[in-house]
């Protein structure tokens, strides 16, 4: 497999250079699409890594009418927050 496309090299970078590191929880069915969705990609040349295909998602939210928005919010399993004991 090809490491990086044209594409991928010529993403924009940050407009401020920074970024911020999180972590989160997610149901182990999330994990595992985002793993699809990076070979689904990877397969017509897109390379992501699992913060870019999440970041992706989250400009594909911004798009989505507050009806969408809410069909898909009420498909989400919700989750207590922090890490498990």
């Amino acid at each position: 497999m090809e490491r990086e496309t044209t594409e991928h090299r010529s993403r924009k970078q940050p407009p401020d250079g920074r970024v911020v590191r999180d972590s989160f929880t997610m149901p182990n069915s999330d994990h595992r699409l985002i793993r699809e969705l990076q070979i689904t990609y990877a397969r017509v040349g897109v390379l992501f890594n699992k913060g870019e295909v999440l970041r992706a998602g989250l400009h594909a939210l911004k798009n989505m009418t507050p009806e969408e928005l809410s069909e898909i919010a009420g498909n989400i399993e919700h989750l207590k927050g922090g890490r498990g004991k």
